[in-house]
C-alpha cells in the first residue's frame, strides 16, 4: 500500500485522567494508604504516566490474589504499588526505620516517603503515604 494510503492503527478509547484514576482506584482498598478520585484528579490533572500492559496485567493478577487473603497479603500489595509501580523503594521508610521525629508511636503501622537529601522530616500519619514536602 502506498505511504499516503496507510492508516494509523486504531488505538481505541483513550481514557480521560479521571477514568485512569478511577480504574486504578478499583484496584485499591478504600482503607489503605491511597487517596480518593477527587484528590487524584486535582493532583494529577494530566492523568497518570503510561504503564506497560504487562505491568497492568501483573498488578491486576496481584490484586486478585490479595482478595483471597487481604489480611495476609495487603502489606505485600502496598509494597508492590509503592516500591515497584511508583518507584519509591529507595526513600520509603516504615516502623522503626522512620526517624524518631516522625514516629507516631510504638507498633504503629506508619510509613512515609523520606527524602534523605532533605533535613526537614516528611509529613506522616498512621497508615498513610505522603511525598516528601507535601502537606497531607
Amino acid at each position: 500500500m502506498p505511504p499516503a494510503a496507510r492508516r494509523a492503527p486504531f488505538v481505541g478509547h483513550i481514557p480521560t485522567p479521571a477514568e485512569q484514576h478511577a480504574d486504578w482506584l478499583r484496584l485499591l482498598r478504600p482503607d489503605g494508604p491511597f487517596v480518593a478520585l477527587p484528590v487524584l484528579t486535582e493532583v494529577f490533572p494530566q492523568g497518570l504516566d503510561t504503564v506497560a500492559p504487562e505491568t497492568q496485567q501483573r498488578l491486576r493478577q496481584a490484586w486478585e490474589e490479595v482478595q483471597e487473603d487481604p489480611a495476609l497479603l495487603r502489606h505485600g500489595w502496598e509494597r508492590l504499588i509503592l516500591d515497584e509501580l511508583l518507584g519509591w523503594a529507595p526513600g520509603l521508610r516504615e516502623g522503626a526505620a522512620l526517624p524518631e521525629s516522625v514516629r507516631a508511636g510504638a507498633n504503629t503501622r506508619t510509613r512515609c516517603w523520606w527524602d534523605p537529601a532533605r533535613t526537614a522530616p516528611p509529613h506522616v500519619s498512621s497508615s498513610s503515604v505522603h511525598p516528601a514536602g507535601a502537606t497531607p
